[in-house]
């Protein structure tokens, strides 16, 4: 009996060893720490001694520098982290559409599994092969055995733009993640791209179709005549951090819809100033204390009317530097904010600059 149990024990070793080495990252952490531990004794066996300590340094080096680097491809392997599942585990298949296939706006997307993955965690993500961003789906599967699919799902892009579907699973922050873009979406009124994924939304099979509607023409409403103009500063001026941005208007804005921002012309980044606006209503004038951030370059100083939308993103912006001390850009606008006026600086560090008091 003990020697069943140790024959057992030791098979049991050799085949978790095995399974271990199927993963290049572990291989390569393996093979690090076996050059570190040979670094630690002052000869090879069958080999000799070594030439000198410098070769014991030059190998320990090289063991470490080699278990770091599987370290690091361990860490970024998908679907391992903390909630994350593998998705070849699941064998998924996409079967409907196939690929290259004609789709319009709302379609069928379904397939099989040899193995049903973990409730909620299946999702359809859609990837614009041009700009590379990813979309995340609303819609939940339906499982019949060992089938699935997903129904109504929503395809963007303009007629001829090829789009590629996947099928993913999400791990537990994942889900999160998905919860709070379906939000986003919700709030904004449009689905936002996203450049990188979350690590635990692993993706699966996929299949690329091509797109037969163009997308609606966009509908602007007509600006209220509120006759806003910036006055100072002029156009082209050199300014410093912080400046009074001051103009005329003829009908006030509705209370708290006025929004200024900034535009960094060198990459095109957004920031929502949160500095409130005076009114003078008897000589009609308007003004904001606002600051400038960022290094020397061209800006782009806008007032403009929003809505719900611009609301909420100023007011998350507002939320993240108070969380981390730190304003962050915005790469696009929320749709709902209507410019009015701009005018272009150039923006210097000196303190000595300022505006009119």
């Amino acid at each position: 009996m003990a020697e069943d149990g140790e024959e057992h024990e030791q098979t049991s070793f050799w085949s978790a060893l095995g399974g271990a080495l199927k993963s290049p990252a572990v291989a390569v952490v393996l093979v690090g720490a076996a050059l570190v531990l040979l670094s630690a004794f002052p000869s090879i066996p069958y080999l000799g001694a070594f030439a000198g300590d410098g070769w014991r340094l030059f190998i320990a080096v090289s063991g470490v520098v080699i278990v770091a680097t599987g370290l690091w491809k361990l860490l970024r392997l998908p679907g391992i982290t903390k909630g994350g599942y593998p998705v070849n585990k699941y064998g998924l298949r996409i079967d409907v559409p196939s690929p290259g296939s004609p789709v319009g706006r709302k379609i069928r997307v379904e397939g099989s599994c040899k193995k049903i993955p973990p409730q909620g965690g299946l999702i359809i993500v859609e990837k614009s092969q041009s700009t590379s961003r990813f979309w995340l789906k609303a819609q939940t599967p339906e499982f019949d055995k060992n089938r699935w699919w997903f129904s109504d799902v929503y395809v963007g892009g303009s007629k001829g733009d090829e789009r590629v579907l996947y099928v993913a699973l999400m791990g537990d922050s994942g889900k999160a993640f998905r919860d709070y873009y379906l939000l986003v979406r919700e709030r904004f009124n449009e689905p936002l791209g996203i450049v990188n994924l979350p690590v635990d939304i692993s993706l699966g099979p996929h299949v690329s179709v091509h797109q037969t509607e163009f997308l609606p023409p966009v509908t602007n409403s007509v600006p209220e005549p509120y006759g806003m103009r910036i006055v100072w500063p002029p156009p082209n001026a050199i300014v410093g951090a912080r400046i009074r941005l001051s103009g005329t208007y003829e009908t006030k804005p509705p209370q708290d819809s006025l929004v200024i921002y900034e535009k960094n012309e060198d990459d095109n980044e957004y920031w929502f100033k949160q500095e409130k606006s005076e009114f003078n209503e008897i000589n009609k004038q308007w003004s904001a204390v606002i600051y400038i951030g960022g290094g020397k370059g061209q800006r782009v100083l806008s007032v403009g009317t929003t809505g719900e939308g611009g609301k909420a993103a100023r007011n998350y912006c507002k939320g993240v530097y108070d969380r981390i001390e730190r304003w962050i850009p915005l790469e696009s606008l929320p749709p709902d904010i209507q410019p009015l006026a701009e005018v272009r600086v150039s923006y210097s560090a000196d303190e000595k600059l300022h505006t009119k008091p």
